[in-house]
């Protein structure tokens, strides 16, 4: 009996050996002209990435997928800085960065991402939450619960989830909180910071 055709299992090559501060500058280029930027924070939590994010032009959206045990400080830097900030459950090794869901890396160091169309979607459905910033004038107030409103919301705000004393009736306050995908029909923004504001004039 004949045997296999040797074409039919081609010897893969090994892969190249890439530079890393090539890689860099070339994800920088491709940065500012970019629609889409999708980061997930591994243990250096996007600074090299979000460094580059920060010189470069910025694209229209950046999506950044966070672990739960994230600083409430980055998330903070983060919003203010434009981009929409999730909570994923990620167990990353290393940051990675997605341009448009067609070219990404892993870093540091930088090392070219050969699947970054799949990686990206599997990331994407690792989301489990969003982060948001509500502020206004406290209306109501369940305190054996911890939960309040602010006026003209219908979404709840839950305090105990870092367990932060809630706020008076009457108060003017900024929260910083997450709102969930699971766990919940009622949406319930988790604060993870609640700060006084002044009165309003």
């Amino acid at each position: 009996m004949p045997g296999w055709p040797r074409l039919l299992f081609p010897h893969r090559p090994a892969a190249e050996p890439t530079d890393p501060a090539a890689e860099a500058e070339v994800a920088a280029r491709l940065a500012g002209r970019a629609r889409e930027l999708l980061l997930a924070l591994g243990p250096a939590r996007g600074g090299e990435a979000l460094a580059l994010v920060g010189r470069t032009a910025h694209p229209q959206r950046v999506e950044v997928l966070a672990p739960p045990e994230v600083e409430v400080e980055l998330i903070e830097r983060l919003l203010a800085h434009g981009c929409v900030v999730y909570e994923a459950a990620l167990a990353l090794q290393r940051d990675i960065l997605v341009l448009d869901r067609r070219l990404g890396w892993r870093l540091q160091p930088w090392e070219p991402l050969p699947n970054a169309f799949q990686v990206a979607h599997r990331l994407l459905w690792a989301r489990l939450g969003y982060y948001t910033v509500q502020h206004g004038t406290v209306e109501t107030v369940h305190a054996a619960e911890r939960l309040f409103l602010l006026e003209g919301s219908q979404l709840w705000i839950n305090a105990a989830y870092r367990d932060l004393p809630a706020p008076a009736a009457g108060e003017r306050v900024r929260v910083l909180g997450l709102i969930s995908y699971i766990g919940t029909t009622l949406p319930v923004l988790h604060a993870l910071r609640i700060a006084p504001l002044p009165p309003a004039d």
